[in-house]
């Protein structure tokens, strides 16, 4: 079963991969990778002294929440006044996280 497994992962890599789309890294994910995403997700943690400001967790699970949507506001992407900090539970309820903000633009562009 191993080695099932290894020669299927094997052969379904890269353009093999029913997922590939012609080498294309996503912007978000392009971005999350520059310094300045970097030094903008320290600045927001140490200013907020690595704790949630929601529930006051000190978790593992941090992360930055851009408070106003980084498809719309690409201006302030790297605004420390446009991040705070949240545990994954707690990003998750806010408006503009993952699929809510992709399902609320597409609502609004249907309108």
């Amino acid at each position: 079963m191993e080695c099932r497994n290894k020669d299927y992962s094997e052969k379904n890599k890269g353009e093999n991969s029913p997922a590939w789309k012609g080498g294309k890294t996503s912007e978000a994910r392009r971005r999350k990778a520059t310094i300045e995403y970097k030094i903008f997700r320290k600045k927001v943690f140490e200013r907020d002294n690595y704790q949630c400001q929601e529930c006051g967790k000190r978790a593992r699970t941090l992360e930055v929440h851009h408070i106003k949507s980084q498809s719309k506001y690409p201006e302030l992407i790297y605004d420390i006044n446009n991040g705070i900090t949240l545990c994954h539970e707690c990003h998750k309820l806010t408006d503009n996280y993952g699929y809510k903000a992709r399902w609320k633009n597409k609502e609004e562009s249907n309108e």
